[in-house]
């Protein structure tokens, strides 16, 4: 069968109009398709609808990614004929009962043989007129993935036990410095081994790159504190750069010492080490560092299994240290955000983006709106009644329907008092503890609006007035002339302004170097009696530096004197 383009389109709503449906009632119902239709193609799930016999009376284009089937090869096909629901159980006497569900497994052959895991969910559709049954409307969340993740840890939960056991703990704990002795010490119990080094990427007070030890565990001591386990390993001598690249890349290095170069086997002999298994650590994206195991017997071979126990425990490690790094950043950026949403003057506002609910406001909201916080928590923006212009309201909105934010809208608000402020508002669509919400930011722009009217009056007036009006800058240079200058003296405005540029350009070429444009020896002698005089009010000290370029006569003579010139330019 010749592939189609996947359809695309919300489950269908009643387009009959009623005889008393108002043309906003219409309007309502095409903007909800619409929303649907967005809703089913943004989703990563893909939708489906019933009738009431559970046949398939629509499946949105995402099955055509997950199945790899048009959604009219499916429309038509009762619901339960799709795949196996064996393992559903109650979600099935929901069906019958006619009753919501909620992550009901499932498995369905793809059309490239593949089987599918899917988790459905539905909710009973009923006609608003009659209360008839006319089928469900649901979901089906695509976890094939999931599912192979899964049987692959479940299959090496025997290797993984004694990590396991010691990672519940230590992801538990707030702070995984603490937990960390003990990963180690059981780490190196599962495996056999005769030591356990964690090390951390940095570098020395010389600037060279080395992997400094953190925390060490041996068969005789046990584990070490941190910081005294071991010596650093240099990550650019004895050979072991070769190390710092390949684990970069994620590399597993499992060798006998025997194998490695001369240095490296001089530098770990020195250390009792006869095989070693080194594992990247990785804290996000970023080379953390590593786990080296070693064991003092040479001939050594590391089983697959020992070797995915250290990669999952150098895995958590990595999780672990990079979710503190979050936390830690997490805690500062809320901080940020609470002092700046607290401390602007700024009328900040969160309020959902569902129903308008106001769920934060700051200070400056309640200086600008003149509502006490605990008046307007909880309650609906629309009920302040803030907005005085309907058409301003309906573009804020049009904006983060459309583009997700609004920036600089300008527009009239009335305060609790009634007093109209002008304002600049920008806002924009978030997550706020879970939740879709609008965060919106309102500058009061109130005075300025005020002093640009009053600015433009004066404008009109000046450019009306029956006298010469003539705007010069402090040095005298004419800026602006009115008509009635125009009109009296005969100069046009196009030439006072090429005057002053000229003037400007002159006073420009007075004061710097025509070659590198930088201030020249008369501005230097022009400044420097201020600087001094200024540094003697003040009671500071004042540094003069002198800067020469040694030996350029032969940068004339070897590259002629327009290099030379170039490269007096390039020097400034």
């Amino acid at each position: 069968m010749a592939d189609r383009k996947p359809r695309t389109g919300a489950p269908h709503l009643r387009e009959v109009p009623r005889a008393d449906e108002t043309l906003a009632d219409r309007l309502r119902v095409v903007d909800i398709r619409r929303r649907l239709d967005d809703l089913t193609r943004l989703v990563s799930d893909w939708v489906w609808e019933t009738d009431a016999d559970l046949k398939l009376t629509f499946v949105s284009a995402r099955v055509f990614e997950a199945l790899g089937y048009q959604p009219v090869e499916i429309e038509g096909r009762p619901l339960l004929d799709l795949g196996d629901f064996s393992a559903a159980g109650l979600a099935l006497s929901k069906l019958d009962e006619r009753s919501p569900f909620r992550n009901a497994p499932c498995t369905i052959t793809a059309r490239n043989g593949d089987v599918c895991h899917f988790l459905i969910s539905a909710l009973p559709v009923f006609d608003f007129e009659t209360g008839a049954f006319t089928g469900f409307r649901g979901t089906a969340e695509d976890i094939t993935q999931r599912r192979i993740t899964e049987d692959a840890l479940n299959r090496r939960d025997a290797v993984l036990e004694a990590v396991s056991r010691a990672a519940s703990a230590f992801l538990a704990a707030p702070d995984w410095r603490r937990e960390m002795p003990d990963i180690i010490s059981r780490l190196g119990e599962a495996s056999g081994a005769d030591r356990v080094l964690m090390f951390e990427a940095t570098s020395d007070p010389g600037g060279e790159s080395v992997a400094r030890p953190r925390f060490g565990w041996t068969v005789a001591i046990g584990a070490a504190a941190e910081g005294e386990s071991a010596r650093d390993l240099p990550l650019r001598a004895f050979g072991f750069g070769g190390w710092e690249k390949r684990l970069r890349a994620g590399e597993i290095i499992a060798a006998p010492v025997g194998g490695l170069s001369q240095g490296q086997r001089l530098f770990l002999a020195e250390e009792g080490v006869g095989t070693v298994l080194v594992v990247p650590i990785f804290a996000g994206e970023a080379w953390w560092g590593f786990l080296r195991i070693d064991r003092a017997d040479a001939d050594h071979e590391w089983p697959e299994a020992e070797i995915e126990a250290v990669r999952a425990a150098a895995g958590i490690i990595g999780g672990t240290i990079f979710r503190g790094h979050y936390e830690q950043t997490l805690r500062e950026s809320e901080a940020r955000f609470a002092t700046a949403f607290q401390t602007s003057p700024d009328a900040i506002a969160i309020t959902r983006l569902g129903n308008g609910t106001i769920l934060e406001v700051n200070d400056g909201f309640t200086q600008l709106a003149g509502f006490p916080r605990g008046s307007v928590i909880g309650r609906s923006i629309r009920d302040l009644n803030l907005w005085v212009e309907p058409v301003a309201q309906r573009r804020f909105l049009r904006g983060l329907i459309h583009d997700g934010e609004v920036r600089d809208l300008e527009a009239t608000f009335r305060t609790a008092g009634g007093i109209e402020r002008v304002g600049s508002l920008s806002a924009k669509v978030v997550e706020f503890n879970g939740e879709q919400c609008i965060l919106s930011v309102t500058r009061d722009v109130t005075l300025r609006k005020h002093a640009d009217e009053a600015i433009r009056k004066l404008s009109q007036a000046v450019e009306q007035s029956p006298v010469l009006v003539m705007i010069t800058d402090t040095s005298g240079v004419i800026e602006y002339v009115n008509p009635k200058f125009v009109e009296i003296t005969g100069y046009a405005p196009e030439d006072i302004t090429a005057r002053r540029f000229y003037e400007e350009r002159l006073r420009h070429q007075t004061y710097h170097d025509s070659l590198t444009d930088l201030p020249n020896r008369t501005l230097f002698f022009d400044r420097l009696p201020r600087a001094l005089a200024r540094a003697r009010r003040d009671g500071r000290a004042l540094t003069l530096m002198f800067i020469d370029l040694d030996h350029f006569r032969f940068v004339n003579e070897g590259i002629g004197h327009e290099g030379g010139d170039e490269v007096l330019r390039q020097v400034a």
